[in-house]
């Protein structure tokens, strides 16, 4: 409209004045300057009215649209915030989950270390018993063998002693499994100690 406006206006200012006429004898003019911008102003005044009625109607559109696109930006963003902050509850809820299985996992694995502990110690104990036994075994062993070495002593002696030493092994075995220390009393009570008795005169 404002083009339009202008462009009348070059139009008009192009236009020269009318001559005048004799119409019966009477000097006249097609139209004034005063009748022409009274013209141009009417139709300026109109274009106006119109282009202000026109910018009216584009800012309601465009102020629909944009609360349109607000709203419709504003129901994303709340529904994203909404599925991250479900993310991270779930992240959390996982994260504390596996912190309490490592945690029961931890203290099991620490409580078969201390029964490994436990049991390493009681064998070193059951040991620490046997090995004095098991050394008393052997000199008695070597005791035996010497007195069977002897020129007094029968064949029949040398072969029960010979029976006695071949009990040795029998007895370091017995002292390698501390969890049976009757197993090595009954050896060093029994076979070992009657086959000495029998081998050996006045041995005790």
């Amino acid at each position: 409209l404002r083009s339009r406006a202008s462009k009348a206006e070059e139009a008009l200012a192009a236009v020269p004045p009318p001559p005048s006429m004799a119409v019966a004898g009477v000097a006249c003019t097609l139209l004034s300057d005063a009748d022409v911008d009274a013209a141009v102003a009417a139709e300026r005044k109109q274009s106006k009215k119109a282009l202000a009625e026109q910018q009216r109607q584009l800012d309601a559109a465009w102020g629909e649209e944009l609360a349109k696109a607000k709203s419709a930006a504003d129901a994303k963003i709340t529904a994203m915030q909404a599925a991250v902050e479900a993310a991270r509850l779930e992240s959390d809820n996982q994260h504390a989950a596996q912190q309490a299985a490592w945690a029961t996992e931890r203290a099991a694995l620490h409580e078969d270390v201390r029964k490994l502990e436990a049991r390493v110690l009681s064998r070193d104990d059951e040991l620490a018993e046997l090995m004095p036994r098991l050394e008393a075994a052997e000199a008695e062993v070597g005791t035996l063998r010497a007195e069977a070495m002897k020129p007094s002593v029968s064949q029949s002696s040398l072969a029960d002693t010979s029976d006695a030493a071949a009990e040795l092994p029998s007895i370091t075995v017995a002292a390698a499994q501390p969890s049976r220390p009757d197993d090595l009393d009954s050896v060093l009570r029994g076979e070992v100690v009657d086959a000495a008795v029998e081998a050996g005169d006045g041995v005790p």
